[in-house]
């Protein structure tokens, strides 16, 4: 590999005034600059002041030819860069480069070249760079985005001349909104510092912690670190050590979402075998023509539960609700609700983004996934699927008309949805208690759910950009308990 080093650029002038790197930024600076680079990990690894570095290694040896742009969701945040670019440029220039508060633009380098710094959380804020051009482009704090797809747009900006490599650079801590894309996209399936490509770009991942930054308090900054997560020591595994396989972390459902508790292996039902049948109580002869077996259970429900999406996904669960039995060597309790089977139609790499798939091949999906398992394709839905259009017709009816057969889920309070919901997953794993169970073949739901972050007007509410899977399954867990009686012995 190719060292560039930083400092190598820059005229510093007074050797009082050096520009010291930690062996952290070192590494990053020793990267290609034709590399795009994801700075991941904990609290206080100093990725911030390696990003001004960068920049500025970028400014002084691509001159009049470099376009920079530094973006952040919120205007404090750039604040706080400007701060850090305001150190370091000063220790260049001094006061001959300057920094407009309105426009967010920098001007007054010596050889030229474009820095703006300003922010972009929505649709229509990207606006102001349509049709614009950059050479290197910086999206720091990326899990404040709900999702990539912004900060993907920026990706078609980048063009400039053929010699000035074109690069982007993601900062990003754990436990934000934008975990899961973070975690799915640069960490699950990567080695740290070794290249790797997405969508035919070459990225590094270059972890760090805060105990890779020599120039804090690190005895005061853990301390800190340690409070300001004592509530949540998930979110404090993600805040000091950068760790991304976090599951509550910081989540709307933090404390109750245990995957050792909640995930089931999916049943591997025979072909043929209904789910029924294959619940059924074997019976063992123990001679003499008798034979024992289980109780006469009180038999299985099963329905369907689907949150209803055409440019946002549509997920559908297999619910199951058990009447106390031991399936695959696990007890369920009675009325506990399982998650068996899903259907989703989100992209894989967009679990925002439905496939705008029609009515009638939704269906067909729906309806092989009940065939699988013996199950007729009957259930509840989002009230506002049974909602009809302008011509009398709603999604419901859609379905009804192409043989899967839906009733409103009346799912009344989301809050109190979520209560119940949240009572069910803390229950998971008690013998005395229902709960909720979710089959590892439910992967729109431990891809998304796990990481929903609290909404920021309501503590009782989650964030809603990826809540889809979670909707389902709560109009999953609020239908009323099974109806037969529960047989006195």
């Amino acid at each position: 590999m190719v060292r560039n080093d930083a400092l190598a650029e820059l005229d510093l002038g007074r050797q009082e005034e050096a520009i010291q790197l930690s062996p952290f930024q070192q590494r990053v600076c020793a990267i290609p600059e034709e590399w795009n680079l994801a700075l991941t990990g904990g609290r206080g690894g100093g990725k911030s002041w390696v990003i001004a570095i960068l920049i500025l290694r970028h400014l002084i040896k691509y001159g009049d030819r470099a376009r920079v742009w530094f973006i952040r969701t919120d205007h404090a945040g750039c604040a706080d860069m400007v701060l850090i670019m305001r150190e370091l440029f000063g220790r260049i220039w001094g006061s001959a480069v300057r920094f407009n508060q309105q426009s967010g633009v920098w001007s007054g380098f010596p050889d030229g070249g474009y820095l703006e710094v300003n922010q972009m959380s929505s649709y229509s804020e990207y606006q102001k760079w349509q049709g614009r051009s950059a050479t290197l482009i910086v999206c720091d704090e990326l899990g404040q985005w709900p999702t990539d797809e912004l900060p993907n747009l920026l990706r078609s900006n980048l063009r400039g001349p053929a010699d000035v490599p074109k690069r982007m650079i993601f900062g990003a801590n754990p436990a934000g909104v934008g975990h899961h894309f973070i975690y799915r996209k640069f960490i699950l399936k990567t080695a740290p510092w070794h290249p790797y490509e997405i969508d035919d770009a070459t990225w590094v991942t270059c972890p760090s912690t805060f105990r890779d930054n020599p120039f804090i308090d690190q005895t005061k900054y853990l301390r800190d670190l340690m409070a300001s997560t004592a509530h949540d020591k998930e979110l404090g595994r993600a805040f000091i050590d950068g760790h991304w396989d976090v599951i509550r972390g910081g989540a709307f459902f933090a404390g109750c979402l245990d995957e050792k508790r909640v995930m089931f292996p999916a049943w591997r039902i025979p072909e043929g075998v209904t789910v029924k049948r294959f619940l059924k109580p074997e019976s063992h002869p123990v001679g003499d023509d008798i034979f024992l077996a289980e109780p006469d259970l009180e038999p299985w429900r099963f329905w369907l539960a689907m949150d209803w999406g055409f440019s946002s996904p549509c997920i559908v669960y297999i619910c199951g609700r058990s009447p106390g039995q031991t399936v695959a060597g696990r007890y369920y309790p009675r009325k506990s609700v399982l998650l068996l089977d899903e259907v989703s139609t989100a992209w894989p790499d967009q679990l925002h983004q439905g496939m705008e798939m029609p009515v009638a091949d939704v269906a067909v999906l729906i309806k092989h996934m009940c065939n699988r398992y013996g199950v007729a394709p009957h259930g509840v839905a989002d009230d506002a699927a049974g909602i009809r259009n302008q011509d009398g017709v709603s999604v419901v009816d859609s379905f009804a008309d192409n043989g899967v057969y839906f009733r409103e889920a009346g799912k009344g309070s989301r809050i109190g949805g979520w209560t119940f919901m949240r009572e069910l997953l803390n229950n998971a794993g008690k013998v005395d208690r229902a709960g909720l169970y979710v089959s590892d073949a439910c992967r729109n739901f431990w891809n998304t759910v796990p990481f929903l972050a609290r909404s920021m007007r309501n503590p009782e509410d989650c964030d809603g950009a990826l809540d889809h899977a979670a909707d389902a399954a709560r109009y999953g867990c609020i239908q009323k308990s099974n109806g037969v009686t529960q047989r006195e012995f």
